[in-house]
């Protein structure tokens, strides 16, 4: 929902004191556009992504900045308005901030991620920029902050656990790379009784109804302590979800197995291209409906789109994909078809209110 960014809120500006760390000078806090934002402000953001990313993946390249800027101003489809803040201290933009407001039945939660610069941090400047967060959430409705795609071992969940957000859930982060793997492997048979829908942009009319209730049975994979609940889908859902991709430039390729006898979609695999990363696939979503489970259906549609990937999208040579850390299925599917595990991740979360009463808790520790 690109157009939401456009009414944003005006620019605010609030300060909050790092009080108790080694550092209190005052942190300005400000929401930040990137569509209407100045030339300045742009190449400050870039230059501050930058220096992240030289830290964290000192193994990759700088990105250029028209492709960065492409990448700031493209929110991922089906997530809801995202908004972004920008921290300030003596005029240095020292942390970001950014969140999606998640819709439907996970209209409470925001989906928030905050960086701080790397020569700023363990000075309190991300725990100060999420307690100034948390009043702006709650005004916008929401009652639970979640981060996703933090490193299970890293400095990002210590930080998170230690100011009160739970760990939530745990994924398995897996890369194929397409060179690497024997197209062998993804020669799968259709099982007897079952026939294959390949499809792009658009779900079939014929088959869109029977595919949004297939996808609804998503709402039965494991999600951990997470605040975000799966959608019932309608036609409607589905197609204003496709509108999303449409509008971001985003592309989709999907897979159905329907089964002959009844004309229903019992399983599904969808996968993504982003303009911004002309060389990889993302893949999104496979479901089998709990009646058809244990035929080799969701093998069957992961390894169709693989083959049609080789055959049609040979420039694609990396395709990603995050799975639950339980869901010890699909992980051997992944496996099988030539994926490889690279890092697990986690998703931390805690109520608004949970995290208010903390910080009064611990400051009035302090100063007892």
């Amino acid at each position: 929902m690109i157009s939401v960014l456009a009414v944003m809120c005006a620019p605010w500006r609030q300060v909050v004191r790092n009080e108790g760390t080694d550092d209190d000078r005052e942190i300005e806090l400000e929401a930040f556009d990137p569509d209407q934002a100045e030339q300045i402000d742009l190449l400050a953001w870039y230059a501050f992504a930058m220096a992240v990313r030289k830290q964290e993946k000192p193994d990759r390249e700088a990105q250029p900045f028209d492709r960065w800027i492409a990448d700031l101003r493209l929110p991922d489809a089906g997530y809801g308005p995202r908004e972004f803040w920008g921290a300030r201290r003596d005029g240095e933009l020292v942390a970001t901030a950014s969140a999606y407001l998640l819709e439907g039945e996970s209209d409470q939660v925001a989906l928030t991620s905050i960086t701080v610069v790397p020569d700023r941090r363990r000075a309190g400047v991300g725990t100060a920029v999420l307690h100034l967060l948390l009043p702006l959430l709650e005004a916008r409705g929401r009652t639970v902050v979640e981060g996703w795609d933090l490193p299970e071992d890293g400095p990002g969940r210590r930080w998170a656990n230690a100011v009160g957000l739970r760990t939530a859930k745990s994924m398995v982060v897996q890369w194929l790379d397409t060179a690497d793997v024997d197209p062998v492997a993804w020669e799968v048979s259709v099982p007897d009784g079952y026939r294959v829908v390949d499809w792009s942009g658009e779900v079939p009319d014929e088959s869109v109804d029977s595919f949004a209730r297939a996808l609804t049975a998503m709402r039965d994979a494991p999600i951990g302590e997470s605040g975000v609940v799966f959608p019932v889908w309608t036609v409607d859902l589905v197609r204003k979800s496709e509108a999303e991709l449409r509008t971001s430039g985003i592309g989709r390729r999907g897979v159905l197995a329907v089964n002959e006898a009844t004309g229903e979609v019992a399983a599904l695999t969808l996968l993504d291209f982003y303009p911004t990363l002309p060389t990889w696939g993302v893949q999104r979503d496979t479901v089998v409906v709990p009646a058809e489970r244990g035929r080799g259906l969701g093998l069957c549609v992961k390894a169709r789109m693989l083959r049609w990937l080789r055959e049609q999208r040979p420039e694609i040579d990396r395709v990603h994909t995050g799975t639950g850390s339980d869901n010890e299925h699909m992980i051997r599917i992944n496996h099988l078809l030539g994926y490889r595990t690279t890092s697990v991740s986690v998703g931390v979360n805690a109520k608004i209110s949970e995290l208010r009463d903390r910080r009064v808790e611990v400051a009035g520790q302090e100063t007892g």
